[in-house]
């Protein structure tokens, strides 16, 4: 008996390794399962966090009140590859859709967008052929955009320079108060990254998109019809991968 018992307890330990071995197998096959497929809700000013593979897709669902704008970027995280291309496919409540698609980040914007539920897959729709991590990112305006996540949310002063850095898919928040019948000068300029290009776009309290420039150094006015909170919304707009640096500033012609 006693040579029994030391071989039982030996095919316990064996069968056990065995169990827990297939119980990891198992665990990282789910995890790798859901991968791809995945269905959630993202919110203003935040920055959801995914990974593709091949021809798989995400999609993510956001509400939007009318007369609102919004502006929505995807980015590859981590080291570049080239043949990782991810891409946005917007579809409005309607069921009218856009896309579009450009290694490392593309960003794109919608006015007075149509109220109800909107949709946005992330995928590489045939342009890339590997797997990758992506950063997907909402602002909504006007209204308050929580300064959560990769988001730069900060005020503008008349006359006063404000200084940010943007780089792959990063959307900066600026806001200032603004006079009906005044003019309101907005001057952007960049102040470092090789091959970085700036773009700013002005949203009334409206949700009207007023303009909008993408400069090394430039002003633009802007004439303002209703009196509140406006929202400058920046980001970068060339195809290189640099983090670039930029100042912006307000000022008030009246």
């Amino acid at each position: 008996m006693k040579s029994i018992k030391p071989a039982a307890r030996k095919r316990g330990r064996i069968v056990s390794l065995l169990l827990l071995s297939l119980l990891f197998l198992t665990s990282w096959c789910v995890r790798a399962a859901h991968a791809d497929g995945v269905k959630a809700t993202i919110k203003n000013g935040q920055t959801i966090k995914g990974a593709l593979t091949g021809k798989g897709s995400d999609t993510y669902t956001f509400k939007i009140t009318g007369g609102s704008s919004f502006f929505v970027s995807v980015a590859e995280t981590g080291p570049h590859d080239d043949t990782f291309v991810p891409g946005i496919t917007l579809t409005a409540p309607d069921g009218d859709t856009r896309g579009r698609w450009a290694p490392l980040f593309t960003l794109l914007k919608k006015q007075n967008a149509v109220e109800g539920t909107w949709s946005v897959k992330i995928d590489q729709a045939g342009r890339g052929t590997v797997s990758g991590n992506y950063a997907l990112t909402l602002v909504q305006v006007p209204g308050a955009v929580p300064a959560t996540g990769g988001i730069t949310v900060g005020a503008l002063s008349s006359g006063v320079d404000q200084r940010g850095t943007n780089s792959r898919g990063k959307i900066d928040v600026w806001t200032f108060n603004g006079v009906a019948g005044h003019t309101a000068t907005l001057t952007l300029n960049k102040t470092g990254g090789e091959g970085f290009a700036p773009e700013v776009a002005l949203v009334s309290p409206t949700g009207n998109i007023l303009g909008g420039a993408s400069c090394d150094s430039c002003s633009q006015d802007f004439s303002l019809t209703a009196a509140g909170v406006y929202t400058v919304v920046a980001w970068k707009s060339d195809e290189h991968d640099v983090t670039g640096t930029y100042t912006l500033s307000v000022s008030d012609k009246n």
